[in-house]
């Protein structure tokens, strides 16, 4: 009985983690390189399937996140991006978790070298600002982590590590793969 009233609090439970990450893209041709960014989501959670063990109960949940971020590939672009996550996460008894992420979005890049539009009838250029291109996104990504709110709900917080893969297209007519990693934080409000 005691059980079966651990498994209610828990589905009836509200849970909006809020996630901030550094992202780096990195580039594997060459040279290697890596270009440093930031990525922001939140999660709203869609379902919640407890298991119990002898060990306690752990948590597979279903989230929506939509997310926002940036990277910068110095002396190329800078990329910002919107989209939409569907996560797979499962929380152990002790806190430690992994979850598994794909979704899509739309990225803007922006040239960070100058732009000029040549003008034939004065033989003049002119720079032109906010030069880019828009692009679909289509990613994925695995992470794992430890959130300390699992077992004491006056510490919010909880960290991370993942590795991921993006796509993005256009790029003359061709898909363009980004592998990037990711450190960051988590702040998970309960009520």
């Amino acid at each position: 009985m005691f059980c079966l009233k651990q498994v209610d609090a828990q589905e009836s439970e509200k849970k909006l983690p809020i996630q901030l990450a550094a992202i780096s893209d990195m580039d594997i041709g060459n040279p290697i390189a890596f270009s440093p960014g930031l990525m922001f989501d939140i999660g709203f959670r869609l379902m919640n399937k407890p298991k119990i063990n002898t060990k306690g109960i752990r948590e597979r949940e279903f989230y929506i996140k939509p997310f926002a971020g940036f990277y910068k590939r110095e002396d190329y672009h800078t990329a910002v991006m919107i989209g939409t996550d569907l996560t797979y996460r499962a929380t152990y008894p002790a806190g430690v978790f992994w979850d598994f992420n794909v979704g899509t979005g739309y990225m803007h890049l922006f040239y960070n070298t100058p732009v000029y539009e040549y003008n034939a009838s004065n033989n003049s250029f002119k720079e032109k600002k906010l030069q880019g291109y828009s692009n679909v996104v289509v990613k994925g990504a695995i992470d794992f982590g430890y959130d300390f709110s699992k077992n004491n709900a006056r510490v919010p917080l909880g960290v991370y590590a993942g590795m991921g893969l993006f796509f993005r297209y256009p790029n003359n007519d061709n898909w363009v793969r980004h592998p990037y990693g990711q450190l960051g934080l988590i702040y998970t409000i309960r009520k």
